[in-house]
């Protein structure tokens, strides 16, 4: 078998069918060269193992990292992919249900796909106006919802002040010295400690932070869609009379 390994991988070209040019393929998309070298020197099992996951893992997490890029949708997630690991963003800290449901309202603002009024204007072929039908001054975006719309500020104040006071104090502590943006801090506040090697503070935006910036963005995504709902009724109501 070794012979005939070593005689595939030698005499054949890629456009072979062989089954040893498709492994000689695989192993150069990973960034495995001169395979032909393992057959002379071969790794023990456990080496072997640990040596093409390492080499597996790599290609994905630059894929991944590279592919991203193109993507304005996940500007908020900022490179924080790691493999086995579960995103800071979605994990939960108790088993309190309240917690949990909040979840994929976070993931959706965090990746791009919660739809807006002006997403819904720039995808739909009829004429649909970007305006927020909350309070009717500002086209609806993600910025307007969580900072400036009028109709939604009862339900962020409170929550909104917290929260810069809490940002504050930990990047302060982590030494943070850019220009913090207010969006992304709510969206991703995760986003200022890829950088850093201090579990404290992440820890502590897990713990404080990140459960309040869950709150607020479920607290605005239902009082939205309970007014949404009230205006069509509303609507309903008038056309019918």
């Amino acid at each position: 078998m070794w012979r005939i390994a070593e005689r595939q991988l030698k005499l054949k070209s890629f456009n072979s069918n062989s089954w040893f040019i498709d492994i000689k393929k695989l192993c150069l998309l990973y960034n495995i060269e001169n395979i032909e070298n393992f057959l002379d020197n071969p790794l023990t099992k456990t080496k072997w193992k640990s040596f093409i996951n390492n080499k597996v893992q790599s290609y994905w997490t630059n894929k991944i990292f590279d592919d991203s890029k193109m993507y304005s949708t996940l500007r908020y997630i900022n490179r924080q992919y790691i493999i086995r690991k579960i995103h800071p963003l979605i994990t939960k800290k108790t088993a309190n249900n309240r917690d949990i449901v909040r979840i994929p309202t976070r993931t959706k603002i965090a990746t791009g796909r919660y739809i807006f009024q002006s997403n819904q204007a720039s995808f739909n072929k009829n004429k649909v106006s970007p305006t927020c039908k909350l309070c009717n001054k500002s086209p609806e975006v993600l910025s307007h919802i969580l900072l400036t719309c009028e109709s939604l500020e009862n339900d962020r104040k409170r929550l909104m002040e917290i929260i810069i006071d809490m940002g504050s104090e930990l990047l302060a502590k982590s030494c943070f010295v850019e220009e913090v943006d207010l969006v992304q801090l709510i969206v991703n506040p995760f986003y200022y400690t890829v950088d850093k090697r201090n579990n404290e503070i992440v820890q502590n935006i897990t713990g404080q932070l990140e459960s309040v910036c869950r709150q607020l963005i479920n607290n605005l995504h239902m009082k939205r869609y309970q007014l949404l709902i009230k205006q069509q009724k509303c609507e309903k109501k008038n056309n019918l009379s």
